[in-house]
């Protein structure tokens, strides 16, 4: 394994029962810089193309009650991420609404008079929604930049009601391939966020629903600083099960939560895991779960559960093509006492699993509501578990609602969408967790 990146995996449970088969085994695999390498390079000049919503509905006030308008509160997201540019970074610029418009390309933080004018232009579009266009232009714009790091921040108020849906994610498809970043912001009750998600899911993107002009602000800045901190590009994930395990799921923690509900089956009965990753950051972790049921074999106190594989680039030092692995095993005794157990994988993946409850509560709630206050139900013994009491508040709503009306809202939805995509433990200190305790006290 190279000294640069760090593989780690955990287990919630090992040293299992050897006279017992069906266990069912949950596995957290941190992906992350090593301390000396992280130090190394703290700053990646970064191009950021802002895609902002220039249509008629942006001029509806940012969120009930509020005397601000979407409008303005994407304009002053928009100047306050001017002032975190870094001399190297580059920022363009385009809105959209029936069409797609190129208000700046390429500007550094020396134009950032320039930048401010065009940003207020967005004051002068109105008409519809056209997402197409709108990505098409940010691609053209971006292969013109040559920073190591690329960002889109797209923001909408609403549906694309101008384009069609799959030349919308072949755009994003095309944009990933080229290392591109993709942050989907919504703001107001008129996006969908299950399809907002699809669009920053294939690059590892974020995915925001806003609650007022300061929180948009803050977003823009954080999304920024990310493309700033990048250290490892074309980052690839590739996890193989051999036969013979079962019930298998996987999951990202970090940086946003997310369920990959389709594996691929492989050769002589194995099951793989592909996840574009996309980048690393130099101050963060990526951080996955995987849940499978496992039985010892004959005559083995040992069984391989997964072989893990990291493709990626590290294009500071301008090495390309890197690969590291990471087999993980669980182990079996004939000791019935000898269990050994993690309970912070378990309550990992407790949290994690939200995001495929609210996928199940996507699909079903239109049409049964019955099963979705069952999904509602789990979700909130899911946020109870991890002592989560926001959450649960916010569950428990969402299930009065149902007992009422007997449906959620597109608004609802999006709410639940947002509140089961992010971790509480993103904010986290880098060194506070364990895990990062567990590797200093190695060096």
């Amino acid at each position: 394994m190279a000294e640069e990146i760090l593989l780690q995996t955990r287990l919630n449970k090992d040293r299992l029962n050897l006279a017992k088969n069906d266990h069912e085994v949950a596995a957290r695999l941190d992906i992350e810089p090593s301390p000396a390498y992280r130090n190394r390079y703290n700053f990646t000049a970064c191009d950021l193309c802002l895609v902002l919503d220039g249509s008629g509905s942006m001029n509806e006030p940012f969120s009930a009650g509020s005397s601000v308008t979407k409008r303005e509160g994407a304009i002053t997201a928009a100047r306050a991420v001017v002032a975190q540019l870094q001399p190297e970074d580059t920022l363009s610029l385009v809105a959209y609404d029936s069409s797609a418009y190129s208000l700046a390309e390429g500007l550094k933080a020396a134009d950032q008079n320039r930048i401010l004018g065009h940003i207020d232009e967005l004051r002068r579009f109105t008409g519809g929604t056209n997402f197409e266009r709108a990505l098409d232009m940010a691609r053209t714009t971006l292969k013109k930049q040559r920073n190591l790091s690329k960002r889109i921040i797209f923001l909408t108020d609403g549906n694309d009601n101008m384009s069609d849906a799959p030349k919308v994610l072949q755009l994003i498809s095309d944009l990933s391939a080229q290392n591109v970043v993709i942050d989907c912001l919504g703001m107001g009750a008129d996006f969908n966020f299950h399809f907002m998600r699809g669009m920053s899911s294939p690059s590892n993107g974020r995915t925001f629903l806003l609650s007022n002009p300061d929180e948009a602000a803050m977003r823009f800045e954080e999304l920024l600083v990310s493309g700033q901190k990048v250290i490892a590009s074309r980052v690839f994930l590739t996890v193989l099960f051999p036969a013979g395990l079962r019930n298998i799921e996987a999951y990202q923690w970090l940086p946003e939560m997310r369920y990959y509900g389709k594996l691929k089956p492989a050769s002589d009965g194995a099951t793989r895991l592909e996840i574009n990753v996309q980048t690393l950051r130099q101050d963060r972790r990526n951080v996955f779960f995987f849940k499978f049921n496992i039985d010892p074999e004959p005559g083995r106190t040992t069984r391989a559960a997964a072989q893990i594989r990291l493709d990626y680039d590290l294009p500071h030092e301008k090495k390309t093509n890197l690969q590291d692995n990471l087999n993980l095993f669980v182990n079996f005794s004939d000791d019935p006492n000898a269990l050994e157990w993690d309970s912070s994988v378990d309550t990992g993946f407790q949290e994690v699993e939200l995001c495929k409850l609210y996928e199940q509560l996507e699909s079903v709630r239109k049409t049964d509501w019955k099963h979705a206050m069952e999904i509602i139900q789990i979700m909130i013994l899911r946020a109870d578990s991890i002592g989560d009491h926001a959450r649960r508040s916010e569950y428990e709503g969402y299930k009065q609602k149902l007992q009422k009306d007997h449906h959620l809202s597109d608004a609802d939805m999006n709410r639940v969408g947002s509140s089961s995509s992010q971790s509480t433990s993103a904010a986290e200190g880098y060194l506070e967790s364990q895990m990062d305790m567990d590797i200093l006290n190695s060096l």
